[in-house]
């Protein structure tokens, strides 16, 4: 019977054990190789999954052409997460008289997250970390809680929550920032809840629709109306969260930041 099963080479030149997922640098190109040509008639290759970054056009090769499947990963992590790419290979033995002629075997390839954590993707079924294991989407619901933030502006100051980098040319990010503010010598607060979007061409920084440094606000309940509140400052390849608070007393905010990418 014609076997499915492929060994991965992550972009160093060597290829690992059949049925292993593997992890890459980002940008690298990776190498699929069938492990067995042993009664292969036809072979088929897709991604079928992936996390952080669009499905990459596969190039076959080999001998037969197809028995080696190659992709570039993408240049850069497109979120906090790292990137993941599910690989599926389906063969056919080509005897149509035994249901059992073909085959199906699926691995992955994975840029690792910051923390050297191996992301989940829409797709996966199987388990593919030895430690964690897989809950499906963990990575995405992970994403979406978001960044907590805090710091405490000077009367009449401002303190930058964080900043939030766009160095990839072509991207596209909305920031969501959701912020409470206290004085903390009077006592009174704020809530600012706000979005604002930008994108990077060739290496420029712009906001879309122009500049609106407050972005656009959801909500906004203050007990001081003239504290500026959160605004978005352009800087460099980079866009701050800002937080300007009472005119003569210290002001500390906190909240969640969560941001949202695309890249073109």
């Amino acid at each position: 019977m014609a076997s499915a099963l492929f060994q991965i080479d992550p972009g160093t030149g060597s290829y690992g054990s059949s049925g292993v997922a593997a992890n890459a640098a980002a940008g690298v190109t990776v190498n699929c190789r069938i492990t067995s040509m042993v009664g292969v008639d036809s072979i088929e290759w897709r991604i079928f999954g992936t996390h952080g970054v669009t499905a990459p056009t596969i190039t076959l090769s080999g001998s037969p052409n197809g028995q080696i499947a190659s992709f570039a990963l993408g240049t850069a992590a497109n979120n906090p997460n790292g990137q993941a790419y599910g690989i599926e290979c389906k063969v056919n033995g080509g005897d149509s008289r035994f249901s059992e002629s073909g085959d199906t075997a699926t691995s992955a390839v994975f840029v690792l997250s910051p923390t050297d954590k191996r992301p989940a993707f829409i797709g996966e079924t199987f388990e593919s970390d030895a430690t964690y294991g897989v809950v499906p989407r963990v990575a995405e619901l992970l994403a979406d809680a978001g960044t907590n933030v805090s710091g405490t502006a000077g009367g009449g100051g401002t303190v930058d929550l964080t900043t939030v980098s766009i160095a990839t040319a072509q991207d596209k990010i909305v920031i969501e920032a959701e912020v409470f503010a206290e004085d903390q010598t009077t006592g009174d607060s704020a809530y600012y809840h706000s979005k604002a979007s930008f994108k990077n061409v060739a290496g420029t920084v712009t906001q879309l629709g122009g500049v609106d440094t407050d972005g656009t606000l959801i909500s906004v309940s203050e007990d001081d109306a003239a504290w500026p509140g959160v605004t978005y400052i352009i800087s460099g390849t980079g866009v701050i969260v800002r937080f300007g608070g009472d005119a003569a007393n210290s002001t500390t905010a906190k909240g969640t930041v969560r941001v949202r990418r695309m890249n073109f």
